[in-house]
């Protein structure tokens, strides 16, 4: 493993023995092998230790510490400022990968194209015996969602949230954006997607199934559910007062490179759009038109001004 690994792929678990090591297995099949597994276990009784010692004898690329911690989020927190990786996923221990090439795949992306700094794809649903059920979104398989820049305008009238557990995003923009302990009253997760969107950083996605999450007794959405939709709640309303902000010109949106450099501003037409549509589906059949009409006047044009006997 080099001292500055590709890849960062950061878990923290609390007795998360009976999917840990089908987790590990996941990462470590990884045709992109320049990458370290961090793992953050809150002091665990059952068995994650010694799980996390086998593993790590075997391959140099897990790293690992056992300690109490006051929350998940705690140990998501010391495994960011562990990581040493360019680019961070984030995975929990009963979860794991499909794609064998998702890593290489989200490199590949975020290497050759600094405007984006966020990769991310479809996520299937697994039971807890391991048999897998739905996918989300599914729909982007078919037809992918808007990408960049279009992506922000879609996501201020939808506040579609991209998924925790297959996103690549770069070290710096996510030690960025992340919150920190007690600076956030929402899920930090969802707070992070926030920030991401607002402060004009760029998404892609790749029509792949990247991952699984897994559905099973005792999970964190299961317990925390009413939380949940709390802070979904919120989240939906801070999207849309911002998309208001926008359109009373009480904020100005700043579109930013991976390096967090400026790259642009929201066009009059974006603006137009915000203001006037209310759903994404709504706002891409009037692209849509407006691109046919264009296009038609164009063709109008060139009938007119076409010289006489060519």
């Amino acid at each position: 493993m080099t001292e500055k690994p590709k890849i960062s792929v950061l878990t923290a678990t609390l007795n998360g023995g009976r999917f840990l090591q089908e987790t590990i297995d996941s990462v470590a099949a990884q045709t992109l092998t320049d990458l370290e597994h961090i793992v953050v276990d809150g002091a665990s009784t059952d068995d994650s230790v010694a799980i996390l010692d086998r593993h790590a004898r075997r391959d140099s690329r897990l790293r690992w510490i056992s300690e109490p911690d006051g929350s998940l989020y705690e140990g998501f927190r010391k495994a960011i400022a562990m990581a040493r990786g360019e680019y961070i996923l984030v995975t929990f221990a009963s979860d794991g990968y499909l794609s064998r090439t998702w890593f290489q795949r989200c490199a590949d992306v975020l290497d050759s194209e600094r405007e984006t700094s966020l990769v991310w794809g479809v996520s299937a649903l697994m039971l807890e015996e391991g048999d897998l059920t739905q996918l989300n979104p599914s729909n982007y398989l078919k037809q992918s969602p808007p990408q960049q820049r279009d992506f922000f305008e879609h996501w201020a009238v939808t506040a579609d949230l991209v998924p925790e557990l297959n996103y690549c995003v770069r070290r710096d923009v996510y030690t960025k954006l992340f919150p920190g302990e007690g600076q956030t009253d929402i899920d930090p997760f969802v707070d992070f997607v926030f920030k991401f969107h607002t402060n004009g950083y760029l998404v892609k996605f790749l029509p792949i199934i990247a991952n699984f999450g897994r559905a099973h007794e005792g999970q964190l959405t299961e317990l925390h559910h009413a939380r949940d939709t709390r802070n979904f709640k919120t989240y939906r309303e801070r999207v849309r007062q911002y998309r208001l902000d926008l359109i009373k010109g009480r904020k100005q949106h700043v579109f930013r490179d991976g390096d967090h450099q400026p790259i642009g501003e929201l066009t009059g037409t974006t603006l137009m759009r915000l203001r006037y549509f209310r759903t994404a589906k709504l706002a891409d059949r009037a692209t849509r038109r407006a691109r046919r009409l264009t296009e038609k006047l164009k063709q109008s044009l060139h009938k007119r001004i076409k010289p006489r006997g060519t």
